[in-house]
């Protein structure tokens, strides 16, 4: 009987030992969890935190691809200025005084159709390719 005591004994201080065992599984398996879920929300901020630099980058992208296609549309615009550039200077080149032209610092201005209509003129005399200022007393 006594040795049916000492298992009882000895078998309710295992039972003590195991659900001891139990609650320290039970704090390992709670901290786990909380660690876990803090991974959770650490991954969640670093994925928003990815997500809006992924926006940002792809607002860079637009701009950059605006900003190039306004460098494109410069380069086009300066290589038709520089065409016109060279369009007018050829097309003043027939306009230059030769050193036999006298040259006045009068201020030649031609007619617009109404003043050519009604005389008022400033321009008195066109001759061939040469404007001639008006006489002044």
């Amino acid at each position: 009987m006594e040795q049916s005591t000492a298992s009882v004994v000895q078998g309710g201080e295992l039972a003590e030992d195991a659900g001891q065992a139990l609650v320290r599984f039970e704090r390992v398996v709670e901290d786990l969890a909380k660690l876990v879920c803090a991974v959770s929300q650490s991954s969640q901020g670093q994925m928003a935190q990815a997500y809006s630099v992924a926006r940002i980058m792809n607002e860079f992208q637009r701009i950059t691809t605006e900003a190039r296609a306004g460098t494109q549309e410069t380069a086009g615009v300066i290589g038709d200025s520089t065409q016109l550039a060279a369009d007018l200077r050829t097309s003043v080149s027939k306009f230059r005084l030769t050193d036999s032209d006298p040259i006045d610092s009068t201020v030649i201005v031609l007619p617009s159709a109404a003043e050519a209509v009604d005389g008022g003129a400033r321009v008195s005399a066109i001759d061939g390719d040469q404007v001639q200022a008006p006489q002044t007393a």
